[in-house]
């Protein structure tokens, strides 16, 4: 049975919707009762409007009161802006778009903001912020003096090596590299090598693939490994990762076997593990969170390595389920990670990055860009047939240059390449209009 205030509710929507219709509607249908329905029309609105601050109020107190009141406010402000001449704004192709803009930015920043990662981020902003400024004096220190580097810097790509060497910590960061086989040409394997500071969680160096694996099913892995002591050790997971941070992990129950003493120098040594994936990979198919398989050096405050080659990953039929696990392509279809620990690869600054690695020529040529850059959309904005676009283009550049503030963004190579795009974009000169043909006399 429809309760009473959703009745009275229901009622006057219907009621106001008929008496707004445009055109003859019932016995109102001439000029001389349009004052009858306006007085309906507002008798209607104003019971629409109690049942929403009363609804709200039964369900939620007091506490509603405020978001209710908003809500009536907004719709008379609405209601204000219809009987202006001209109105304020208009129901248009253009109000709509934006109004579903906002709603839609408003539907992705309210739960972002309310998470418990993003309060903890709002909580940790002075923490984080010490933390970067000391990074940027250490990245500073690290730089050479001599006017070369000064002036044209240290080269693209440059800072992860810089700080590998000469971070003033004196920390020895993970590494992940690819050596072949002097036995076998044309043959690889990768080099996991475990940082050379306190490890804990989040400051491991991870190489990770995604794979399609099915839940609770059998899966076997294999790998041969050699080292040259009881560490590092080696960790294999299988865990869900949309972007950045893994959870639901499988560990792998991977044991490593100390080196025989009268085995010979450096001997490959071959696993097989098998273990059930669980709840990995279940879920429909938009639902279903992606899963990678996770290798990590885990050592002590001293830096060792272990080799790892010809990793794989069989399904119970036998299909192989990791690309490139013996590494002869190096590392294409991989990854790598450091979850938390990222400093030695990121300066964390676009303007000190291309400083550092571009000198001062090159960042002050950038600058020079993006003023021009800037100018030129800022005089395309405002004409017609060009001014939609300026202005996107002007908004992707500022986004980038918002985010830059505490990244440095152009050490990705497809995030560079886009923003240069996207620059040419800008620098562009549209063609002048052509000129109208004079008609014939």
């Amino acid at each position: 049975m429809l309760k009473g205030p959703y009745f009275l509710f229901s009622l006057a929507a219907v009621l106001l919707a008929v008496v707004l219709l445009p055109g003859p509607v019932g016995p109102c249908s001439s000029d001389a009762s349009q004052p009858a329905r306006l007085s309906l029309a507002m008798m209607a609105w104003t019971m629409l409007a109690c049942n929403v601050v009363w609804i709200g109020w039964h369900w939620a107190g007091a506490r509603a009161l405020a978001p209710a009141g908003l809500v009536v406010l907004l719709a008379m402000l609405m209601l204000c802006n219809g009987r202006l001449h001209p109105p304020l704004w208009r129901l248009d192709r253009t109000s709509l778009s934006m109004a579903g803009a906002g709603a839609i930015v408003l539907l992705l920043a309210i739960p972002i903001s309310a998470s418990y990662y993003a309060t903890e981020r709002f909580a940790n902003t002075a923490f984080d912020m010490q933390g970067r400024l000391r990074h940027w004096r250490q990245v500073l220190a690290m730089q050479p003096s001599d006017w070369e580097d000064q002036l044209f810097g240290m080269g693209m790509g440059s800072f992860p090596a810089t700080y590998y060497w000469h971070n003033p910590a004196r920390e020895v960061p993970a590494s992940i590299a690819y050596a072949p086989q002097n036995s076998a040409p044309g043959n690889y394997y990768v080099r996991l090598a475990s940082p050379g500071y306190s490890a804990g969680y989040g400051e491991l160096l991870r190489l990770l693939q995604r794979l399609p694996v099915q839940p609770a099913t059998r899966y076997t892995l294999a790998l041969d490994a050699r080292r040259t002591g009881a560490m590092p050790l080696l960790l294999v997971h299988l865990c869900q990762r949309q972007l950045l941070y893994a959870q639901n992990c499988a560990p792998i129950a991977l044991r490593l076997r100390l080196p025989q003493p009268n085995a010979r120098v450096n001997a490959w040594q071959h696993y097989e593990v098998p273990f059930d994936s669980g709840s990995l990979g279940a879920g429909a198919w938009l639902l279903r969170p992606p899963v990678q398989l996770e290798l990590a050096a885990s050592g002590t405050a001293t830096s060792s390595v272990i080799d790892i080659d010809n990793l794989s990953l069989r399904a119970p039929g036998g299909e192989e389920l990791i690309a490139n696990g013996d590494f002869a392509q190096a590392n294409n279809y991989w990854f790598f990670s450091s979850d938390h620990h990222h400093l030695p690869w990121h300066i964390k600054s676009l303007a000190l990055h291309l400083v550092v690695e571009t000198g001062w020529c090159g960042a002050l040529s950038m600058l020079v860009l993006l003023a021009l850059a800037g100018l030129r959309l800022l005089r395309q904005g405002v004409r017609a047939q060009t001014g939609q676009g300026a202005l996107a283009c002007v908004a992707a550049l500022l986004g980038f240059l918002v985010v830059g503030l505490f990244d440095s963004l152009l050490d990705v190579p497809r995030i560079a390449v886009l923003f240069y795009l996207m620059l040419l974009c800008a620098l562009l000169q549209p063609p002048p209009p052509l000129a109208a043909e004079s008609a014939p006399p």
